[in-house]
């Protein structure tokens, strides 16, 4: 169960910051707990609400109110980067309250390019080994949409840049394909985004992992002296004895190009960090057939 996240909304007022998918899931989920509460909901574009408790607030100068409320739940993509937060306001999300209070073992992805592909292998390797799991995020499904199934599993979330400026806890195993620079105009430049990415690290703890890219340098971006956490560098060059699952990768027709076989040698690190034996590792990426709606 989660009642810390569903307390963590106890008597605050509230303010959900655009109302695409994560900010109705956000919506859902507080009218299921707190029926009577007010909410407020702010967007730039017209938006529709059926609920006589829900105050909207739209145009141009939807940001003007973020200051006037204890919590700001900010959807993905909306920049605050010329916004000043005041003191007794908390800009939070679904990804940055579901990483603290929800009790499962987590598997966060992020990356420029490529972690929507090793989200799915990771899935899929984690389902070759018998390990009840979910995937969402990024990927297409919030999680706060999971929380009623997800107790019991492992939580492969692949998370993007948006969702993790915010967050303030780590997955118990972080995953950061690459980086290349994107948003740059969100973050004000490319040490900025990969800032917000490298969230995902900061957090961590003795007995996490952290899985990277060993051909990008990651350290001008972050002290890894200082982490607790075991950070694993991925490469092709087979060290890790991959040498069969990338052969696996390059026979299959849906994970061609250099940068799939990283895409799965990085999942195979992950997998093993869960005990995933080899052979089922193997047999996940046999058998990809791809990511769905692509």
């Amino acid at each position: 169960m989660y009642q810390s996240l569903i307390d963590f909304f106890k008597d605050k007022s509230v303010l959900i910051l655009g109302l695409g998918r994560e900010g109705r899931a956000t919506l859902a989920f507080l009218r299921r707990y707190y029926p009577d509460m007010n909410i407020t909901v702010a967007d730039k574009n017209p938006v529709k609400v059926e609920d006589d408790k829900v105050t909207l607030i739209c145009g141009e100068n939807y940001l003007d109110c973020i200051n006037d409320f204890d919590v700001v739940m900010q959807s993905p993509g909306i920049s605050l980067r010329d916004v000043k937060i005041e003191e007794g306001t908390t800009v939070t999300g679904e990804m940055d309250l579901f990483l603290r209070f929800v009790p499962c073992k987590k598997i966060g992805i992020t990356g420029t390019k490529g972690k929507t592909t090793t989200t799915t292998l990771v899935y899929r390797m984690l389902q070759a080994g018998g390990v009840p799991s979910m995937i969402m995020g990024n990927i297409g499904t919030p999680v706060f949409e999971s929380l009623d199934e997800i107790e019991g599993k492992v939580a492969v979330i692949e998370m993007s840049c948006h969702q993790l400026e915010f967050s303030h806890a780590s997955p118990d195993v972080a995953v950061f394909t690459n980086a290349f620079p994107e948003h740059l105009d969100h973050y004000n430049g490319f040490g900025g985004y990969v800032g917000a990415k490298l969230n995902i690290i900061r957090h961590q703890t003795g007995g996490d992992y952290f899985v990277c890219n060993a051909e990008q340098d990651f350290d001008r971006y972050f002290d890894f002296s200082n982490s607790k956490t075991s950070v694993i560098k991925v490469g092709l060059n087979g060290s890790n004895g991959d040498e069969d699952i990338i052969a696996a990768a390059s026979a299959n027709e849906r994970l061609k190009g250099s940068h799939n076989r990283q895409n799965v040698c990085v999942a195979a690190t992950v997998a093993r960090c869960l005990g995933i034996s080899d052979a089922d590792i193997l047999k996940a990426v046999e058998n990809f057939a791809g990511i769905e709606n692509r």
